[in-house]
């Protein structure tokens, strides 16, 4: 933060590299790991446009949709390893895992540089890069777009933190820059600039007046603000709607009706709740129901997730930090919760990269909030902290080996879902 003494910088360095070294000791098995023979295959083992390299072939190939997908960066950081590589799986491995560092370190300092709290920003930071969750957009070469939209994800928030310190045309065109670099990764970046938004009112305390209340004018300026965003967003929204209808990746409402995705849906938002404090039973595949689900499975998600909303907009003023934390997770995951259903899954881990960020803030500052008045409320939930943060680590670790090869991944998936028809076919 500006003003911060040296010691406070240092300190802030030094936990920034421990997050890095730590995260990397993790995931350093990888290095080992073979194709996961799940889309693997087709983006790289198989994938002829890699032998092409950073040639004007493979360089005109990356930015034509391939497969499903249209995600040019991604594609072109695929030719740099295959430059680099070869067909090793181990050197693709070792990117995925050096971008995850890389994100880690930023959103630590975004965080901190954003709010001076060291501790709190360095929990939040661990979170993401340790959780369980996450093995599977580190350890699957397949999801290189998960882990470089993430980088550009956190490197637009630092270029928004810059920018609402001291705005100016050129700062607000690194904002644009990191954004859209973050969307030609993958489109999942499109939730980014209402991300922003959630920044602008905590912590940057950009949407409220003197007396704490929103400020109507601050409200529209932190919008207009956004508007240069939204063709970006809407570019890569539509290109990638296209992309994936036409080539067969997204189901028809005939074969999955509105209400049936809208179900799975809600019942999806708390599944990730769930695996977000107990992770267990993870898989790379979980089928996707196909039919209505029991009414109390769906409508208890229901009244749980307004429950939750209800509490947290009842936050706002006085515990902002809860608000944003649950929109943002609420937020994120609309491109991917499945109305729009693309693939045959009803969840997927992947797809809590970016969004349990959200939960993350909001069990770390909301904690902090009420343990903050007693010394010994503070000491045990520093404690309870750090011992999460050990499990969520082992918890990576053991998960991590699930990932080591073909057989080993849905051979867990087949033993830990039912009637994984997925998991099966692959065995």
């Amino acid at each position: 933060p500006p003003g911060a003494p040296d010691s406070r910088r240092l300190a802030a360095a030094l936990v920034a590299a421990a997050l890095v070294a730590a995260t990397v000791a993790i995931f350093a098995p990888v290095r080992d790991f073979d194709f996961a023979d799940y889309d693997d295959n087709i983006y790289v083992k198989q994938n002829p446009h890699l032998d092409d390299g950073l040639s004007r072939e493979g360089l005109r190939w990356a930015f034509q949709p391939y497969e499903t997908n249209w995600i040019p960066l991604t594609w072109l950081s695929l030719l740099v390893d295959a430059e680099l590589w070869g067909r090793d799986p181990g050197g693709y491995h070792l990117t995925n895992l050096a971008l995850h560092a890389a994100s880690v370190a930023v959103l630590f300092w975004v965080l901190f540089s954003a709010t001076g709290a060291l501790g709190r920003s360095a929990f939040v930071a661990a979170v993401f890069a340790w959780h369980p969750l996450h093995v599977e957009s580190v350890a699957w070469i397949s999801e290189r777009k998960d882990v470089l939209a993430g980088l550009f994800w956190m490197l637009t928030m630092g270029a928004w933190l810059h920018y609402s310190r001291a705005p100016g045309a050129t700062r607000y065109a690194l904002v644009l820059l990191a954004l859209g670099l973050g969307l030609l990764a993958k489109a999942m970046a499109v939730t980014l600039p209402f991300v922003l938004l959630l920044l602008d009112d905590w912590p940057l305390g950009r949407l409220r007046g003197a007396n704490g209340r929103l400020d109507p004018r601050r409200l529209r300026r932190a919008v207009l603000e956004k508007l240069p965003m939204l063709p970006l967003v809407a570019a890569i929204s539509v290109v990638t709607y296209v992309v994936q209808r036409e080539r067969g990746a997204m189901s028809s409402l005939d074969d999955l009706p509105l209400a049936v995705r809208a179900q799975n849906a809600l019942v999806s938002y708390v599944v990730y709740l769930r695996d977000a404090f107990w992770p267990r039973d993870l898989a790379v595949f979980y089928p996707h129901p196909k039919e209505a689900l029991p009414a109390w499975e769906w409508a208890g998600a229901a009244a749980l997730l307004l429950a939750l909303s209800a509490g947290a907009l009842a936050a706002w003023r006085r515990r902002p930090f809860w608000t944003v934390g649950w929109l943002w997770y609420l937020g994120t995951l609309v491109p991917m919760i499945g109305i729009v259903q693309v693939g045959m899954q009803s969840h997927a881990d992947r797809y809590t990269y970016v969004p349990l960020i959200g939960v993350s803030l909001a069990v770390a500052w909301g904690v902090w909030a009420l343990a903050d008045r007693w010394r010994a409320a503070r000491i045990a939930t520093t404690a309870v902290a750090l011992a999460a943060l050990a499990a969520l680590g082992v918890a990576s670790s053991r998960q991590l080996e699930h990932w080591r090869d073909g057989r080993a991944l849905f051979e867990r998936a087949a033993s830990v879902t039912q009637d994984n028809y997925v998991a099966l076919h692959a065995l």
